[in-house]
């Protein structure tokens, strides 16, 4: 139910009797089938995490999107429904009611649990974290006065499967990124002088680019929104930067013997392409400055010594385009992956990559197709997260913090321009996005098709020009 809740071309009426039916099981209390003791939220977080700990990434997608609908509606149509606004009024009310049962949940099972419970304690958690981040995600507000509780799993010290670890402390970061903009600045204060820059720093060296990239992000995200001039959010988000941004100058040289490096060589450069990648993106500063080029044209590499925020997002372009230009795959994707971030943050860099010819050199037939896949991922992930960005009101809020944005700059409307540039270079290679649908590889024609359904979706292509291009391509293959 909750699967054909969130399809979009369920029909409308369908739907509507779902959302009626979660309406009375979940979202108010209700009757036992004698009619006698009502049923209470903590009947509706058990089933809640039933349905979650059998398939934790696709319910929580489901569970999101019904929760959104019910406590927001479906479009333009739901505001003159007085009983949908009722329902909305309802689910807003319980939906706090439920919270507070779920972070219950969440002590009595840390009360209870003990040591041979460690193969079910993770599953447990994840669902419960997973069922919190759904509501943080939907109505923040409803965490505010239970944030201390989730403090401690950052720690990530769980006594739970390092699988299981990592997913606790992701869904954590996440929780806390999307309460961050509802905390006072005394509260964001209040969690510098804590443990948690520390803890945030342990799961950036300690674990896969999921997590690692959700702690830098919550890094950047309290950095941003700290008024104090040296807040160690920011001080501490540099200091990883510039780690890392070291590692990748020392062994830039080595880089065309990759093969030969040790697994922990591999591993470290590896790691700090992705950590830079996720700084350079999530991390935006007012203080960036105009990029240093050679006599060529080229970016400078600048020494580590001299980096700072007005030059980290260039620079580091510039280290990694010359990680992307060897002739390892493992390293050409992951620096592929690093400089997605680095597009995001700024749309230009990508336009420059555009112009040189190498992206039309990355998505060609003559590109390797763990390569050419990359690409289309890559494509895709900027798209949607610059999707976000608008709809979040984000993209406004960091136009607002231009120091060199006027008010009449601001009321024109074009001081954003840079971000069409992302799906200008995207469809400047439509024809070859429409042979890799047609690709002998799976995977290949599976993202192809995303991409080019995304494009259409975000109005940069048109309906009818997909349609006829598709429809002559099939007739071509057969």
């Amino acid at each position: 139910m909750l699967q054909q809740a969130a399809n979009r071309k369920e029909d409308d009426g369908v739907r509507d009797l779902i959302h009626e039916t979660f309406q009375i099981l979940w979202f108010s209390a209700r009757l036992t089938s004698m009619g006698e003791t009502p049923k209470g939220p903590h009947e509706t977080v058990k089933q809640m995490l039933d349905i979650v700990i059998i398939d934790p990434a696709r319910s929580h997608v489901y569970l999101g999107s019904m929760l959104q609908e019910m406590l927001y509606g479906t479009g333009e149509g739901d505001k003159g429904k007085s009983e949908t606004k009722k329902r909305q009024h309802n689910t807003q009310k319980y939906c706090s009611v439920l919270v507070s049962e779920l972070f219950e949940e969440l002590i009595r099972f840390e009360e209870n649990r003990t040591s041979s419970d460690k193969k079910t304690a993770g599953p447990h958690l994840v669902a419960l974290l997973s069922i919190l981040r759904v509501f943080a995600e939907s109505s923040p507000s409803l965490l505010l006065k239970h944030v201390d509780t989730l403090l401690p799993y950052l720690k990530a010290d769980n006594s739970v499967s390092r699988e299981s670890e990592a997913a606790i402390v992701f869904n954590v970061c996440k929780i806390f990124g999307q309460v961050s903009n509802h905390l006072s600045e005394g509260s964001i204060q209040k969690l510098g002088r804590s443990m948690l820059t520390q803890d945030l720093r342990k799961i950036i060296y300690g674990f896969d680019s999921k997590p690692t990239s959700a702690a830098v992000e919550l890094l950047a995200n309290f950095g941003s929104r700290s008024l104090s001039p040296n807040n160690p959010f920011t001080t501490e988000l540099m200091k990883i930067a510039k780690i890392f941004y070291s590692l990748l100058y020392s062994k830039k040289g080595k880089i065309s013997d990759f093969a030969k490096l040790t697994g922990q060589e591999k591993s470290n450069i590896q790691r700090a392409m992705s950590v830079i990648g996720s700084i350079c993106r999530h991390y935006y500063s007012s203080k960036d400055g105009n990029p240093i080029e050679d006599i060529e044209g080229k970016l400078v590499i600048i020494d580590p010594s001299e980096i700072n925020w007005s030059n980290l997002s260039y620079s580091s372009y510039a280290i990694l385009e010359e990680y992307l230009d060897q002739n390892h795959m493992t390293i050409k994707c992951n620096a592929l992956r690093a400089l997605g971030g680095i597009f995001l943050s700024h749309p230009r860099v990508m336009l420059a990559l555009e112009q040189q010819g190498i992206l039309k050199e990355l998505i060609s037939e003559a590109s390797h197709p763990d390569l050419q896949l990359e690409t289309l991922k890559c494509f895709q992930a900027i798209l949607c997260s610059e999707e976000r960005r608008v709809e979040s009101g984000e993209a406004r809020r960091q136009m607002q913090s231009k120091e060199h944005i006027t008010s009449s700059k601001q009321v024109s409307g074009d001081q954003d321009g840079d971000a069409t540039l992302i799906g200008s270079c995207c469809t400047e290679h439509l024809a070859r996005l429409f042979e890799m649908t047609s690709s002998c590889n799976v995977d290949i024609r599976a993202n192809a098709t995303r991409l080019i359904d995304t494009l259409s979706r975000q109005g940069l292509l048109n309906p009818m020009e997909v349609v006829s291009t598709f429809r002559s391509n099939h007739y071509n293959f057969l």
